[in-house]
C-alpha cells in the first residue's frame, strides 16, 4: 500500500508542476492582451499612452503633407490640430502640457479607404527617443473607397528633453 501513495503522490507532483508551467506561459501571451506586464520585453521602452479616438482616419478634400511633430503646449496642438483637420473632425483633447508632451503623426493624404497611421512604440536609445510609426496599407485583395482621407495617431508621453526620431515601418494587410 505504500508503494501505491508513493506513486500517486509523484503523480500530482508532476501534474502541479506542469499546470504552474502551463500558468506562466499563458501569462507570458495572455498577460499583455489583459493589461498585465509581468514580463519585460525590452527595458528602453517608455511608456505612452493614445489619445480617446485616435489613431483615427479623418477626410480632406486636399493633399496633406506627411506631418511629425513634438508638441509642448496647447497652441501648438491647435494649430497642427487645424492645419491638418479642415472638416472639425477632431475633438480637442485636454492635455496637461505641465507633465505631458505630444506626438502628432500623419501619412500623406491617401486616395482610398484601409490605410493606418499608428505609433506602435517609443524606446529610449542613448540620447533620444526612437518612435516607431507602423503605417498600414491595403493590399491587392482589398476593394478600396474612393475618397481622399488621412490617417492620424496622438499620444502622450511625460516631457522630456531628449531627441525625438521618427522611424517608419510599412505593412500591407490582405482582406482576402
Amino acid at each position: 500500500m505504500t508503494q501505491k501513495t508513493k506513486h500517486n503522490s509523484g503523480n500530482i507532483l508532476i501534474f502541479v508542476i506542469l499546470g504552474i508551467i502551463a500558468l506562466l506561459i499563458g501569462l507570458k501571451f495572455f498577460g499583455p492582451k489583459l493589461g498585465l506586464k509581468l514580463f519585460k520585453e525590452n527595458d528602453n521602452s517608455i511608456e505612452y499612452s493614445h489619445v480617446e479616438g485616435f489613431p483615427k482616419v479623418i477626410k480632406v478634400n486636399e493633399d496633406v503633407n506627411k506631418t511629425r511633430l513634438v508638441i509642448t503646449d496647447e497652441q501648438k496642438l491647435k494649430e497642427a490640430l487645424a492645419a491638418i483637420d479642415k472638416n472639425g473632425e477632431i475633438k480637442f483633447p485636454k492635455i496637461n502640457f505641465e507633465r505631458k508632451m505630444a506626438l502628432l503623426v500623419t501619412s500623406k493624404t491617401r486616395q482610398g479607404g484601409g490605410y493606418e497611421t499608428r505609433i506602435k512604440k517609443i524606446v529610449q536609445d542613448k540620447d533620444d527617443l526612437v518612435v516607431e510609426i507602423r503605417d498600414t496599407e491595403p493590399g491587392d485583395t482589398c476593394i478600396n473607397t474612393e475618397e481622399l482621407n488621412l490617417p492620424v495617431d496622438l499620444v502622450l508621453l511625460d516631457k522630456t528633453d531628449l531627441t525625438i526620431e521618427f522611424q517608419v515601418r510599412t505593412y500591407t494587410k490582405e482582406c482576402n
